[in-house]
């Protein structure tokens, strides 16, 4: 099963945000006074991690989280878990067997022409004669960037080194697939990437 959760930090006052960081044992780690967007953001990114696992019934803490090589949050022997945000959103997906990448992105108009780059001839065409083209390089570039964090590697890859093919993808040469799924949120395009397609999909919004 796939649990997918996501919380909106407008929702959220700035004293809920140090209630909950004082909770999590996060108060000291970064400081608010830096940036309160990112403070929260980090907050309740790590409050997604907890209550998503919560669903799988695995039970861990905010101290158990570790960073790869590639700056993807993992725990040792718990069930896969993908972490994305966009404006006002932070999302979390995981899955209790195989990896799984989740990317979010904000509906937004864009300077299209400029991510050219990014993709294809084939997928280029498709954006570029689509009726609203930003929302069709945004759709594609959940798609690509949800693959590259299941892989593990992130960023570190160029987004052109994914190669969309329908509901499924590949990096490079590897040729073992990776499946998509789409999924709507309102304003948001979200994709979920993962080795063999998801049965069950359970969605949440929450509030702290």
């Amino acid at each position: 099963m796939l649990t997918v959760a996501c919380v909106n930090r407008t929702s959220t006052s700035p004293e809920a945000i140090q209630t909950l960081a004082q909770r999590l044992g996060l108060s000291g780690m970064l400081p608010p006074a830096v940036e309160s967007s990112h403070y929260a953001r980090h907050v309740l990114g790590r409050w997604l991690i907890l209550q998503v696992l919560r669903d799988l019934q695995v039970s861990v803490t905010v101290a158990d989280i570790r960073t790869s090589l590639y700056g993807k949050p993992y725990i040792p022997a718990a069930p896969a878990f993908s972490l994305s945000h966009s404006h006002d959103l932070i999302i979390c997906a995981a899955l209790r067997h195989g990896p799984v990448g989740i990317d979010i992105e904000h509906l937004r108009p864009l300077a299209w022409p400029a991510y050219r780059q990014a993709f294809s001839q084939q997928e280029w065409g498709a954006v570029a004669t689509a009726a609203c083209p930003s929302e069709a390089l945004l759709h594609r570039w959940t798609q690509k960037e949800s693959v590259l964090k299941a892989d593990g590697r992130g960023l570190q890859l160029p987004l052109s080194s994914v190669a969309l093919h329908g509901l499924q993808a590949t990096i490079g040469e590897e040729p073992q697939p990776w499946h998509l799924l789409p999924l709507a949120w309102q304003g948001y395009t979200v994709c979920v990437s993962t080795r063999v397609p998801v049965q069950t999909v359970r969605l949440k919004d929450l509030v702290v």
